[in-house]
């Protein structure tokens, strides 16, 4: 299978990572078979790929400097089957750290 190289082939993927992304905890999405779920994960980390390329172009201090914006999301193929889980990974809270 091959990925797509141009930004802008990934409407409809944004548009979920997008909805992923505002939501409070994630989404979950139930694909026709479990190509379709994987293809979708390769879509999904192919749009991630090429926004970190194209945000390569900003200046270093820039806090999204070859970054992307979906980097929050951790996306998990759950027992290769037809359903994706779209997590929004949240800072740790409440931690207690010590120097050793």
């Amino acid at each position: 299978m091959s990925t797509l190289r141009n930004i802008n082939s990934f409407p409809d993927v944004e548009h979920i990572l997008s909805n992923a992304l505002s939501s409070e905890k994630g989404l979950a999405i139930e694909f026709d078979t479990p190509a379709d779920a994987h293809r979708f994960i390769s879509r999904a980390n192919s749009l991630r790929v090429l926004q970190r390329k194209k945000n390569l172009e900003l200046p270093e201090g820039d806090p999204m400097h070859g970054c992307s914006h979906y980097d929050l999301l951790y996306i998990r193929h759950i027992h290769k089957g037809t359903r994706v889980v779209i997590e929004v990974l949240r800072p740790m809270e409440n931690l207690r750290i010590e120097k050793l």
